[in-house]
């Protein structure tokens, strides 16, 4: 059973029926294929963000990075989403840290827990998670992610929230408080997630 990312474990969860075994066949074709950056749509945009903060540019550095994105529906949506990133840091005071990561286990199962970035915005230190799918963000989707996030993280954040921010719409989702009730179906969700890939 590989390790998977929360991104992955999420789409699986919140599907229902026969779409959760396509998710399943869709995630064991993409790891049997292994990663690259170029099946990574928002790679480009989500490393150039990264080193923005760790170099202490200036945020227009990322006009100077869509400039140069030359595939035809990026040059369209890296902009859009640029823009939306740029609203997020506003006027606020924003300094970079290295963002703890760990991993959610339950039976077979292993989920990567990795927030992108690690932020001390206004004086206040965050773990963010970015979040640039086309899916809403829904209340379903918040709580499976922020729970999974304050498991993992919490507790070794040394005094740092845990946060998702939803790049289109530029807000950041910032979370204090695990939701026990969600706990059996999350590992309910890892067992059965193992038993279709097993059988895929």
């Amino acid at each position: 059973m590989p390790e998977i990312s929360l991104t992955e474990f999420v789409d699986f969860v919140i599907k229902s029926g026969t779409p959760k075994l396509t998710e399943v066949k869709r995630i064991k074709r993409e790891h049997t294929k292994g990663y690259h950056p170029t099946r990574d749509y928002w790679c480009k945009l989500r490393d150039g963000i990264v080193e923005m903060h760790k170099q202490g540019l200036d945020k227009s550095s990322l006009d100077t990075l869509v400039r140069g994105i030359r595939d035809g529906n990026k040059a369209k949506n890296y902009p859009v989403m640029a823009a939306a990133y740029k609203r997020f840091l506003g006027r606020k005071t924003i300094s970079w840290f290295n963002p703890m990561r760990g991993e959610w286990q339950h039976g077979a199962l292993t989920v990567r827990v990795n927030p992108e970035l690690g932020l001390k915005i206004n004086g206040e230190r965050y773990l963010v998670k970015l979040y640039f799918k086309d899916d809403p963000l829904t209340a379903q989707r918040i709580a499976i992610i922020s729970h999974m996030m304050l498991d993992v993280l919490g507790p070794h954040a040394a005094g740092a929230k845990v946060a998702l921010l939803d790049v289109r719409n530029s807000k950041l989702h910032s979370f204090d408080a695990v939701e026990p009730m969600i706990v059996p179906l999350l590992e309910g969700e890892a067992l059965s997630f193992c038993q279709m890939y097993g059988a895929v």
